[in-house]
């Protein structure tokens, strides 16, 4: 996906934020104040850069992949507001469904044949820390730091004409993520969201032996978020 292409996202969602912001004049409260829960949809735009080494002849293969995927997220958090308007929150969620992008190479050891590699990520549950300001009582806007506990997977498909199985490769991991974002209050209890999240996943590197073959998959994403938001 082009520079271009995403930075138009963001701007079509940005205006139609403020559009229901400017639309809804009735009186609202801190919005994401005490304990509150979300439902959002996500747009993603995953980054996923895979290099083969064939470790006997030291030919490397590099290929990259831009994949989109429309994500639903889960979040539950609590945050509070001083009386100088200062926020601040904690807050876990979870992002869903797996989203993978195949990625078609030349051979690094085999280099007369093509295979097609499948990365993929799953979030099972990120945590953040939200500091924000409330310019007035009904809009917050902050940004946010944490981490997503992740599956990371490699799957190469078997090719018959070349006499390769299948490979498979995985891992758990830690990574990092930061963002920002922006709600509005519609009622006191209800409110709309709009968060963009930047994760650079950890590198996953596994080893074939029966091929000499060395991975290393590297992955990030950008992720823009509306969300409805209920504080309790």
């Amino acid at each position: 996906m082009s520079k271009m292409g995403f930075s138009k996202k963001i701007s079509i969602c940005l205006y139609s934020f403020l559009f229901l912001v400017i639309a809804h004049k009735i009186n609202a409260g801190n919005v994401r104040d005490n304990i509150y829960l979300g439902l959002g949809i996500t747009d993603s735009i995953s980054h996923f850069n895979l290099t083969t080494t064939a470790t006997a002849s030291n030919i490397v293969i590099k290929r990259k992949k831009n994949h989109n995927d429309i994500l639903g997220n889960v979040f539950l958090g609590y945050g509070y507001t001083t009386c100088q308007s200062f926020y601040i929150a904690a807050e876990l969620g979870t992002n869903f469904p797996k989203r993978s992008g195949k990625i078609h190479r030349p051979g690094a050891s085999l280099t007369s044949f093509t295979f097609v590699n499948r990365i993929s990520i799953q979030d099972y549950l990120t945590g953040d820390i939200l500091l924000g300001y409330r310019p007035i009582e009904r809009l917050l806007l902050y940004f946010r730091g944490g981490v997503s506990y992740s599956r990371l997977e490699l799957h190469q498909f078997e090719n018959t004409d070349a006499n390769t199985p299948t490979f498979d490769a995985d891992k758990k991991a830690v990574s990092g993520r930061v963002g920002g974002g922006i709600n509005y209050g519609i009622t006191r209890h209800l409110g709309l969201g709009l968060d963009y999240i930047f994760t650079r996943y950890q590198n996953l590197h596994p080893f074939w032996p029966d091929f000499n073959l060395q991975f290393k998959e590297k992955t990030y994403a950008n992720n823009i978020c509306i969300s409805g938001i209920y504080s309790f």
